[in-house]
């Protein structure tokens, strides 16, 4: 009986390898499917329209698997998308530019005429402001007009994408989707959405109309005011970030430091309640979690990259916009009235309002995005 038992014994011992050796792969195959069985399961219809309109791809859920492998969006495409946003926006620029330089030269010229002639150089000074005014302002209230419809679009994608990472979430069994992200996801979509379009785009926009006319007289100026509205704009929008950063990653940590322990205590029990079963079940649950968790990051990972390319077109229109504004002084100073200059100086603070706002907003939504990736990854131990 002694000799029976030890021959079992060793030929136990001599097919444990072996035996080691097919779970291993057994597991990264049922991993693999698991993705693929969750992937093929969801709704990703936001994703999708997002990802077809800035990349012009409409398989989501390829790209979805190809980032969970690593293999994110070709250089070529993302360098093909940037290289079609700055041409565009260059284009579009270059008309202006050229035109205010234009109408700078050619009443300078005049002015220099009759220069004792103080009517005519006032008349001539009037035609040229209202025509640098004309040609600036149109494209200042249209950069206004798409920024404010590039955040509603965004604020609408991220409204589609952030329950796909929420449900994949709360898939895992974590209570932080309901403690932590849904309340900063709808303090995201509502607070601080309502900050945006109800107090900083108006201040904007008053700014606009007020640079408009703050250098239209020598004696009446409102550059003060203009400088009391930058600087109210300036300090809402520090403390808002501040505090929703600040707020948002004090949470996610205590949040996930909770779930971590709460699914280590999931397998602890396992392991201890079901002995003879302990080791598969433990292996189950890491094949679910591990598939989830993959699938959340790379969603994650391919909304910030869309994020980034959604704001990247308006972002580079404000800021040429804004160096055009600037280096229009720069090159008519000896030449133009102080007035002109001073109008293209206030205007170029519009605009660079506008790059802080699609910066405020790219900062908040990649926190929550962020902190969605990071979130639970260490579930699997």
């Amino acid at each position: 009986m002694n000799k029976k038992l030890i021959i079992l014994l060793t030929l136990l011992l001599l097919l444990a390898p072996c035996y080691k050796v097919y779970a291993e792969g057994t597991n990264e195959n049922n991993l693999d499917q698991t993705v693929n069985d969750v992937i093929e399961g969801m709704d990703l219809t936001p994703l999708e329209d997002w990802l077809n309109k800035i990349f012009n791809v409409e398989n989501v859920k390829e790209v979805i698997i190809q980032a969970i492998k690593g293999e994110y969006l070709s250089i070529e495409e993302m360098g093909n998308a940037f290289k079609g946003s700055l041409k565009s926006v260059l284009t579009s620029l270059s008309a202006l530019f050229i035109q205010v330089l234009s109408i700078i030269v050619i009443c300078s010229v005049l002015s220099s005429i009759r220069p004792d002639n103080g009517q005519i150089k006032d008349l001539i000074f009037l035609v040229c402001y209202c025509s640098v005014c004309l040609s600036v302002f149109t494209v200042v209230t249209r950069s206004i007009a798409r920024t404010k419809e590039t955040i509603n679009e965004l604020s609408a994608q991220i409204d589609g994408v952030f329950p796909i990472a929420l449900t994949i979430m709360s898939a895992l069994g974590a209570k932080s989707p309901s403690t932590v992200y849904q309340p900063l996801y709808i303090g995201v979509s509502t607070l601080f959405s309502g900050i945006i379009k109800n107090v900083l785009f108006p201040i904007v926009e008053v700014c606009a109309c007020v640079a408009l006319f703050s250098s239209l007289s020598e004696r009446f100026s409102l550059k003060k005011f203009l400088l009391f509205l930058s600087d109210a704009f300036k300090w809402i929008v520090g403390i808002t970030v501040t505090v929703f950063s600040f707020l948002s990653i004090i949470k996610s940590i205590s949040a996930s430091t909770y779930d971590s322990f709460s699914i280590r205590a999931l397998k602890y029990t396992i392991g201890n309640s079901f002995p003879l079963i302990s080791g598969f079940a433990k292996e189950g649950i890491d094949v679910v979690f591990s598939s989830a968790i993959l699938i959340k990051n790379a969603v994650g990972s391919l909304s910030i990259i869309l994020l980034f390319f959604a704001l990247l077109s308006p972002f580079l229109e404000v800021l040429l916009l804004s160096l055009f504004l600037k280096l229009l002084p720069a090159l008519c100073e000896p030449i133009a009235d102080n007035r002109i200059t001073q109008l293209l100086l206030n205007f170029s603070k519009v605009i660079g309002m506008l790059a802080t706002l699609l910066i405020m907003i790219f900062i908040i939504y990649f926190i929550v995005l962020f902190l969605v990736i990071m979130a639970q990854n260490g579930l699997v131990l």
